[in-house]
């Protein structure tokens, strides 16, 4: 099992930073988070190998004081739908949280993917 910690894909841009996880992510794997309470508009992205029953969720807190602690749950998309992503796509989630990572929340350990989440700024 992996722990994936995230790399910034995107840099210099104005207002969106994406972040990314993988390649190579499976069920099983820890996704290390990443502070986003300044950080709006969330949309999650996963492409890559998917094995059977794969799932993939984003997932947010408020009560972490580091990346190793805190209560996770998932995000919704914009309908109030938990996001279950279990094909390659993209969705949209609504809620701001503190923290934010993606969970591989089942699978047959036989999926290879690349999670990417993108977040805009918000200035003052």
């Amino acid at each position: 099992m992996t722990v994936w910690t995230p790399s910034m894909i995107t840099a210099g841009t104005v207002d969106v930073i994406a972040v990314q996880w993988g390649p190579g992510a499976k069920s099983g794997d820890t996704f290390v988070p990443i502070i986003s309470g300044s950080l709006v508009d969330h949309s999650i992205q996963v492409e890559g190998n998917f094995g059977v029953g794969t799932s993939v969720t984003l997932q947010g807190s408020n009560d972490a004081v580091s990346g190793t602690t805190g209560n996770y749950h998932s995000l919704t998309d914009p309908y109030g739908n938990t996001i279950a992503i279990q094909s390659a796509s993209i969705k949209q989630s609504t809620e701001v949280t503190s923290w934010i990572k993606p969970a591989i929340t089942s699978g047959d350990g036989s999926e290879s993917l690349t999670i990417t989440v993108s977040l805009r700024r918000t200035y003052k």
